[in-house]
């Protein structure tokens, strides 16, 4: 298998085997403060991980693959990637390593990918619609001689349906990543 292209909405995956070449991990840490308004300073940090490993498909060609985490290969091992197809590498989206029959889910990775494209701007129209409820709610509130936090509910039941849609794609675009995998 030299590879093959799937479908998942508007999302194009791309999968591919071949044998690992050269794998490598690291870290990066970012330092940044923040300034409270005379009451001082806050130092925090943000640490991501990141792995990259050399592919060698069946047809001679080398391909690079990133991810976030860590892989569990080799070199030496026989690997199949889904991963969607970037300008010079490959972002995985989960690795099944058929030397040693591990499975891995990239969540990061994942996440890029199916919520790319249409479904992107569906996610920013219904937080935008949430929005507008809970202010619409909370004006309502404010100005109701009768006080009660019903006024809020067209904005937590927006939201309930928003994540509610978006856990049932992300648990669907997982299995189906695990289909193509197989």
């Amino acid at each position: 298998m030299n590879h093959r292209e799937l479908q998942f909405g508007s999302s194009i995956l791309l999968v591919v085997e071949g044998v690992v070449q050269e794998a490598r991990e690291w870290q990066e840490t970012r330092v940044h403060t923040q300034s409270h308004l005379g009451r001082g300073l806050s130092i925090g940090t943000n640490v991501s991980h990141h792995g990259q490993f050399w592919l060698r498909l069946d047809n001679g060609r080398e391909v690079s693959v990133q991810g976030s985490g860590s892989f569990q290969l080799r070199q030496g091992h026989r690997v199949r990637v889904v991963g969607a197809d970037g300008a010079a590498s490959i972002r995985a989206v989960a690795i099944y390593n058929l030397s040693t029959q591990l499975q891995q889910y990239d969540d990061v990775g994942a996440r890029a990918v199916w919520q790319s494209g249409w479904w992107g701007w569906m996610v920013l129209l219904v937080v935008m619609a949430m929005i507008l409820l809970l202010v619409v709610g909370l004006l309502l509130w404010a100005l109701s001689t009768k006080h009660g936090i019903f006024y809020l509910l067209p904005a937590v039941m927006v939201a309930a349906v928003g994540i509610g849609f978006d856990a049932s794609r992300a648990r669907r675009f997982r299995e189906f990543v695990w289909a193509a995998i197989g």
